[in-house]
């Protein structure tokens, strides 16, 4: 009896221990993910003089109608730019920031390209379509934009079509499978888009005339929403599989395709659709990072991590919806949509880059959404 009391005492005292240690090593990794703001604060005075957060939002009581808008990146100076209602999409914002292409949907039914100047004013039609127009992408020179047109009246397939930023030249691209997501490359000489042409969808390049045609990604897989590093040499994109969406980079040669995420979320909404995983990367202006969208906690919140997939940081922690995160033009804050207000229903919001000070820009009682950080 003494021999298996002695066992006893033992055991008990190698679980007290390894319990310690346990205790000690979760409060030492809880307080390295606490951030201490004290010496981050909100100061865009920078910005006042050269910036515009661009946005869309549903300000018509009893209206699903949404209304193209601008303000400072303080959130003054709130101010409709046409009356005109544009689709719920992100505003797309030329790059001397002086000019924003949207999509209008007509009494007709046609979707119309128009280009206005980021104060309102003087619009130019670009381009009509009877079923669908969207996802406009300016050249870097503003003399040009690529965007998706539905092939015919009576179909769903899609094509890539370019047109002179004032309306000239409106020629196809692609004429085979269905193409979307057209975006230029920094230099200008390349645009990547998203194509099932091959029987798969994956993410090709080709010339600004449609020529030299490149699949980026593996066969028999499934990839779209690609968007260019600042430095024009790299790709990220989404998958697009019920497993889960996450978030992949490749080379413009086509090699090194990583994975940088895999978690999902842990309820899946809608099993018709892909579950819900990664989403929405945006490279910071320096290249370096990567914010996201991760469901991995069941509702979307706004994480960024290193460009290689390390260090991966959760900056929002609302138990609604944190969306659609923009970076400032030297990466210092980042603009995103929130409905954490339910009075506010979805708001734009402001944070450093590293999560620090979150507040709201717009707070109008209705949806705000789709900011865009334009400078000029």
């Amino acid at each position: 009896m003494f021999i298996n009391l002695k066992l006893l005492m033992i055991t008990f005292t190698i679980f007290l221990s390894l319990f310690l240690v346990c205790c000690t090593r979760d409060k030492s990794m809880n307080s390295i993910n606490i951030l201490d703001c004290s010496d981050y604060h909100l100061n865009v005075d920078h910005y006042l003089s050269n910036s515009k957060i661009v946005f869309i939002s549903r300000r018509t009581d009893n209206s699903g109608t949404w209304g193209l808008y601008s303000m400072d990146v303080d959130g003054s100076n709130q101010k409709c730019l046409i009356e005109k209602s544009v689709i719920c999409a992100y505003p797309s914002c030329s790059s001397n920031g002086l000019m924003i292409a949207f999509v209008h949907y007509n009494d007709q039914n046609d979707y119309e390209l128009y280009v206005i100047d980021i104060d309102g004013g003087v619009s130019n039609l670009l381009a009509t379509a009877c079923r669908y127009l969207g996802q406009p992408s300016w050249a870097p020179d503003d003399s040009r934009i690529v965007f998706t047109i539905n092939r015919t009246c009576n179909s769903d397939t899609n094509d890539i079509h370019i047109i002179n930023s004032d309306g000239s030249n409106h020629e196809i691209l692609t004429h085979i499978g269905d193409n979307s997501y057209p975006v230029w490359s920094p230099d200008g000489s390349l645009i990547a888009f998203s194509s099932n042409r091959d029987g798969f969808t994956g993410i090709y390049l080709m010339k600004p005339d449609g020529s030299e045609l490149k699949l980026l990604t593996e066969q028999n897989a499934s990839f779209t929403c690609p968007r260019w590093s600042p430095d024009g040499q790299y790709l990220v994109y989404v998958s697009c599989e019920f497993e889960g969406s996450q978030i992949f980079t490749v080379d413009i040669d086509g090699k090194n395709q990583k994975q940088l995420t895999t978690t999902v979320s842990p309820v899946w909404y809608d099993k018709g659709f892909p579950r819900d995983g990664n989403e929405s990367p945006v490279w910071s202006p320096d290249g370096n990072k990567l914010a996201y969208i991760s469901w991995q906690n069941g509702n979307p919140d706004i994480y960024v991590m290193n460009s290689d997939g390390s260090n991966k940081r959760q900056i929002t922690h609302s138990d609604k919806r944190d969306e659609m995160p923009c970076w400032s033009p030297l990466g210092d804050y980042i603009v995103f949509s929130s409905r954490r207000n339910i009075e506010l229903d979805f708001d734009i919001f402001i944070m450093n880059s590293n999560g620090c000070n979150q507040e709201p820009l717009s707070n109008y009682r209705r949806e705000d959404t789709n900011p865009v950080w334009t400078i000029r």
